[in-house]
């Protein structure tokens, strides 16, 4: 059985587009999942091969659970870190 955790990021990948978004960005990593506690947050990560103008090739989206609203981070990694 899943944990609520997982379940959010999941719901979150589906609402973007599930495997139809994975392949549109190119994903190369799996679905990442983090949970803060304390501040009732979970945050989906996903990962891809920078292809734009600003190298951009990571995105976070982050369910703030008290407010019921999403966050949503863009930037630029290197390598293998996340």
């Amino acid at each position: 059985m899943e944990d609520e955790t997982t379940i959010i990021a999941k719901t979150i990948y589906i609402q973007l587009g599930g495997t139809g978004f994975s392949r549109m960005i190119g994903m190369l990593t799996p679905l990442l999942v983090s949970e803060d506690s304390d501040k009732a947050e979970v945050t989906a990560t996903f990962r891809w091969r920078a292809r734009s103008k600003g190298g951009v090739n990571l995105m976070a989206v982050t369910l703030v659970q008290a407010l019921d609203t999403y966050r949503v981070q863009f930037g630029r990694i290197h390598g293998d870190q996340v």
